[in-house]
């Protein structure tokens, strides 16, 4: 395990990328961050390695090692959250590659780079049967187990940043049955 991994863990819903947002303005405050969102699944170790090229502003380069290189000689750490780690595997021989690739290059640049990658639980649990993924992350926060406080807070801050009221109004039976026969 490395100093700087964590991974964020949770079903569809139950605030990953709310918390991120969170984290971004409260806790990474004056870091340089970067971000991504895996939106489609990625096939190759070189398109891995493009990826995050463009998204760390590194020269580019289809190799896992030169971006590793690239990362250590930083000279400043920086915060890197990437989202969707569902699309960095696929079920079937050599499906894993990717993510094995994205493993080595979070544990060879954790000194400089402070990773958090998020995915569903269900990818979490297989890639931890398959990989042992658990081993490479310091912290594992899994977000089902967030107190209605804790995402209550979560929500709030998200609000005062965005500039715009919020109120929770507590929905009326009446007013809900009055909806649904319109």
């Amino acid at each position: 395990k490395h100093k700087g991994c964590v991974a964020l863990v949770g079903a569809i819903g139950t605030g990953k990328t709310t918390l991120l947002n969170c984290a971004t303005i409260k806790v990474f405050q004056g870091h340089k961050v970067y971000r991504h969102a895996f939106d489609a699944t990625v096939n190759t170790e070189a398109e891995l390695a493009r990826i995050l090229c463009s998204v760390l502003e590194v020269p580019q380069t289809d190799f896992v090692d030169e971006l590793v290189t690239h990362l250590r000689n930083r000279e400043t750490t920086c915060v890197v959250l990437l989202e969707h780690g569902y699309e960095l595997f696929m079920r079937r021989i050599g499906g894993l590659d990717v993510i094995r690739s994205l493993l080595q290059i979070i544990s060879k640049s954790s000194q400089n780079v402070f990773w958090c990658l998020s995915m569903t639980e269900s990818t979490w649990q297989f890639l931890d049967a398959a990989v042992r993924i658990s081993e490479h992350f310091t912290y594992v926060i899994e977000t089902r187990n967030l107190s209605e406080n804790q995402l209550e807070q979560a929500v709030m801050a998200r609000h005062e940043v965005s500039g715009y009221g919020l109120r929770f109004s507590p929905e009326n039976s009446q007013s809900v049955a009055r909806r649904l026969k319109k």
